[in-house]
This record gives structure tokens, sequence and C-alpha cells, in this order.
């Protein structure tokens, strides 16, 4: 948990960096650093159903509940990010479209760094991945 964690606030900073980097513009990279640690959240959920069994096995929309939630914060953070008068209480502002898909491709990045590193254990110990009752899975 703590290299995860650890994971997600580098690529808050990263995010921030790169937004400052690129734009010259407190704001926005203040913005880029605050939707890249919601929505990486959101998508890191997702993989931290199980500590063994992939996403893939399990299944994206295996979960009703959690897709429900998913899509509750996706649209909360997007009403964040896009209104302006929720935008001036959060005090983000609109970002390019380029900084969107900055933001994007590092809040995935938990989720994928995560099923790599699940696969490479599962590799490394020989163990097959456990099913049924065995699994440790929060459907």
């Amino acid at each position: 948990m703590a290299w995860q964690g650890a994971m997600v606030g580098g690529l808050t900073l990263l995010a921030y960096g790169l937004g400052l980097r690129l734009t010259h513009d407190y704001a926005i990279a203040n913005t880029m650093a605050f939707a890249t640690l919601t929505l990486s959240q959101l998508f890191h959920a997702f993989d931290v159903r199980s500590e063994e069994t992939s996403l893939f096995r399990l299944g994206f929309f295996s979960n009703p509940a959690m897709n429900k939630a998913f899509l509750a914060g996706v649209v909360l953070q997007g009403l964040v990010l896009l209104l302006p008068p929720l935008q001036g209480a959060f005090s983000v502002v609109p970002m390019p479209l380029p900084q969107w898909g900055i933001v994007l491709g590092l809040a995935v990045t938990p989720l994928v760094v995560c099923e790599i590193e699940k696969a490479v254990r599962r590799a490394r110990t020989g163990r097959p991945v456990p099913v049924g009752k065995e699994a440790a899975v929060y459907r």
C-alpha cells in the first residue's frame, strides 16, 4: 500500500511539474495535480479489488456497485473541473485539451503499474491465481 500511495503522490507532483513546465501557469498546474490525484484514485480502486487476481480476470464490469460509484465520481469530478461556479469553489481553472490527455494518462498509470506488479509477482512465485472462495476479491 505504501508504494502505491507514493506512486500516486509522485504522479500528482509530476502532473503539477508538467503543467507548470508546459503552460507556465500555476493555476493550470494546480488543476492538473488535483485532477490527477482524484482521477487516479478512482481508476486505482478497480485494481485494488484483489491483491493477486488481475482486473482482466475479474472483469471491469463485474462489480455493478463499484461501476456506479466510479461513474458518480467521474461525473462529480467533471462538474468540478468544467462548471465555472464549482471551478471557483475548488480553485481550479479550465485545462487545455493536451493537459487533459496528460492528466488521464497519469491517472490510469497506477492501474497499469499494479496490474504489471501482480503479474510479475504471480510469475515469480509460480502460484496460480486463486479462484472461488480462496480468492481475496472485493466484488
